[in-house]
């Protein structure tokens, strides 16, 4: 995995947070629902979440409570320490 980022400021760092935020909430409400339509959208979420990770590098997880970063350069594939 690579490094975890501390308090990004960018843009696609709080597109991965937000990204990151859905699927967290679409898992909940799936759990409690067993819903096949909030199945499908917390597949399609996961799927956004690993394009904008290809295309900008920026991965985001979230427990409820916190939320951790995760930068790899799109390009090279590499970790970068903050």
């Amino acid at each position: 995995m690579s490094p975890i980022i501390a308090n990004p400021t960018g843009l696609d760092a709080m597109q991965a947070a937000r990204l990151a935020q859905r699927h967290y909430e679409l898992r909940g409400a799936y759990r409690h629902t067993r819903n096949p339509d909030v199945a499908d959208a917390m597949l399609t979420m996961q799927t956004r979440r690993e394009d904008h990770q290809t295309r900008t590098g920026w991965v985001a997880d979230y427990d409820g409570e916190n939320t951790v970063y995760h930068y790899t350069d799109p390009d090279t594939r590499e970790g970068i320490e903050s």
